[in-house]
């Protein structure tokens, strides 16, 4: 057979006048004994202080003669058969309603705060979802180097430079790029090798992006040497 709970709360008293602890202790007295419980001070219709206590009608009559005297009209009593988690019940009450009347915020003993925790995984969605937005600006454009036999991609078949596809493609290649020259030879196999940049790549516009450390158009960034000491812009050889 299931074994029947114990309530936290066996008998309660609500918003009774500090009257009756004056005119009518003696009857409260039989009625309470020296149950323990949480109890709370009104005055009038605004809560004013909450605490616990292993004798609550010893204590609400010393409330009032001590600091709390005049300035409490009312007050409830909530009696318990579990004396366990009395303490941590009146910090419960007294972090939700903050009486004016209590000096000192409720804690808990055992309790893990989950502030921390939540503003660590919110911190690291928001910065998720900047890299999200950024993340096109956060990649460094890629040198692509050739070797012998053209450049393998993931799948291991080999990339074709785009120079081979023109029949006599163009020797030599230039540009002056922020006040400087720069020269590239296109070797038999189409790749160009820019001077003083190592690799040698498949493209003209990855040749250019080497140069100018971002994407660019090469076919209108390069001139060719069409003839001995007449250059033209690379983009017109697809044009031909």
């Amino acid at each position: 057979m299931r074994r029947k709970r114990q309530p936290l709360v066996c008998q309660f008293l609500e918003h009774a006048s500090s009257e009756v602890l004056e005119e009518h202790g003696s009857h409260l007295r039989d009625l309470v004994g020296r149950s323990h419980g949480v109890y709370s001070l009104y005055k009038r219709d605004v809560l004013y202080y909450v605490g616990l206590a292993s004798n609550l009608r010893g204590r609400l009559e010393q409330h009032l003669r001590d600091r709390h005297k005049g300035l409490w009209t009312n007050f409830s009593l909530y009696l318990t058969l579990e004396s366990g988690f009395m303490k941590e019940l009146e910090s419960l009450v007294l972090r939700i309603a903050e009486p004016k009347g209590n000096k000192q915020r409720g804690k808990f003993a055992r309790a893990q705060s989950l502030l921390k925790t939540l503003k660590r995984r919110i911190k690291a969605e928001d910065e998720k979802k900047r890299n999200e937005l950024f993340r096109s600006h956060l990649r460094k454009p890629k040198r692509v180097i050739v070797k012998k036999g053209g450049r393998k991609n993931k799948k291991g078949s080999r990339r074709t430079p785009v120079l081979a596809n023109y029949p006599g493609h163009p020797k030599s290649l230039r540009r002056i790029y922020k006040d400087k020259k720069y020269t590239a030879q296109v070797r038999r196999d189409g790749s160009i090798r820019v001077r003083g940049i190592v690799g040698r790549f498949t493209s003209p516009s990855l040749a250019a992006m080497a140069i100018a450390k971002k994407p660019m158009n090469g076919w209108s960034f390069w001139t060719y040497q069409q003839a001995p000491g007449k250059w033209s812009p690379l983009n017109a050889l697809r044009r031909r």
